[in-house]
């Protein structure tokens, strides 16, 4: 699993042009969390409160479906009508997996929790 920290998070956002806000309290928060351990394909990372603007739509259209140009959204229609694509993101952390759970296309939002029963 790779975990990054808040101050990492601000600064790969910063690189690609992505809005956030962490607080100074929410970076000491974050850099004292522990993290379990989870498979190699996951990305941990956190959110701050200041979350406006970090929805699968907008992320989407800042970074691209380019496979070739990584980081990049995986590119298929049956996301892009979900309501949970232009939800911002919670605050707190979040684990991605990197690349496609197989049999999770079209699923609900919540499918990947299943998988865990």
């Amino acid at each position: 699993m790779i975990s990054l920290s808040a101050v990492e998070v601000e600064r790969r956002f910063g690189l690609m042009g992505i809005p956030n806000r962490f607080e100074d309290a929410e970076k000491a928060e974050f850099d004292t969390t522990s993290i379990v351990d989870l498979p190699d394909d996951v990305i941990g990372f956190p959110t701050p409160k200041g979350k406006s603007g970090l929805n699968v739509l907008n992320l989407r259209n800042i970074l691209g479906t380019d496979p070739s140009k990584q980081p990049s959204f995986f590119d298929h229609p049956w996301y892009l009508d979900e309501a949970f694509a232009k939800d911002d993101c919670e605050p707190g952390w979040h684990f991605i997996y990197k690349s496609v759970v197989p049999d999770s296309i079209s699923q609900p939002i919540h499918y990947v929790s299943r998988l865990r029963e």
